[in-house]
């Protein structure tokens, strides 16, 4: 085989380490390769510009964290740097404009919370589903991540108490869970989780066919966005903030809610609160 063909047929794994990158970096950026694959695959796309700019749009749709989105198109670039330099693939990048890093998602205040809580009280096909995604990225603070990579034992009912794997650093949290969070969960399982596909049956969320929620959590997102006229300040992400700062202004000391998030360390968390602008509230026992 000549020197331009094996050139040629260098995977991106190969890649990445021929650029001697360590090795946490190549799994990063590895495991976002497999996040836009799996959208191009579901959505029967080819990786072509047009497709690029609607996986970018579709990012910024499903709530995650400025920062985790800014990972993404670092991942994103890197990718197509590699199909340009090793496949000669001419593709003009389109990204969408994304916040500082610096910058906050805010913080939902508290008639924007009555008005998300008031919308999940009518009925609807999916009423143990969204109380149960509203008790864990509210009440429980998850990131959505965290959120997707639950178990089924994860939920101990005798405890109440759920384990949490914390995405970032792979280690594991328990937060306590209330009666209605309880009973959210537990109809949700019983009434509402679909039939497992086989390499499921563990997974508590579940998507439409029984295999990854990923994209029924994205579409949710947006039906949420829509149905309480909040529009994109509404995340999942901006929940996790609503709550760190709710915590804070009922009197938990910052690094008590830095261990409920999951935080290595309290800087993080201080980037959470809001508490200059929130209006102190009781909120509704969940």
């Amino acid at each position: 085989m000549s020197k331009n063909k094996q050139i040629m047929s260098i995977n991106y794994l190969q890649w990445l380490e021929l650029q001697q990158y360590q090795p946490r970096t190549i799994d990063t950026l590895m495991s976002f390769k497999r996040h836009l694959e799996s959208y191009l695959n579901e959505q029967r796309f080819k990786v072509e510009r047009e497709s690029l700019q609607r996986y970018s749009e579709w990012v910024l749709s499903l709530g995650y964290s400025s920062k985790y989105e800014h990972q993404l198109h670092w991942g994103l670039k890197h990718y197509v740097y590699y199909l340009e330099q090793i496949h000669g693939v001419e593709i003009e990048l389109y990204l969408p404009r994304l916040c500082a890093d610096s910058a906050v998602r805010p913080a939902l205040d508290k008639a924007e919370l009555k008005r998300v809580s008031n919308w999940l009280l009518r009925p609807h096909k999916d009423y143990w589903l969204r109380q149960s995604l509203w008790s864990l990225f509210y009440g429980g603070g998850l990131r959505r991540s965290e959120l997707l990579g639950l178990q089924l034992p994860d939920l101990r009912i005798k405890e109440r108490q759920l384990k949490v794997r914390t995405s970032k650093s792979g280690k594991t949290r328990l937060i306590p869970i209330s009666s209605l969070q309880l009973k959210s969960l537990s109809n949700y399982i019983q009434l509402e989780r679909p039939a497992a596909r086989a390499g499921f049956e563990m997974v508590l969320f579940l998507g439409r066919r029984g295999g990854k929620a990923t994209s029924l959590i994205g579409k949710e997102l947006v039906v949420w966005q829509e149905e309480t006229g909040l529009g994109t300040k509404f995340t999942w992400h901006a929940l996790r903030h609503s709550i760190a700062t709710e915590l804070v202004q009922k009197g938990m000391s910052i690094e008590q809610v830095s261990q409920f998030l999951g935080h290595e360390n309290i800087s993080s968390t201080s980037r959470y609160l809001h508490a200059e602008n929130y209006h102190k509230t009781t909120r509704n026992e969940l």
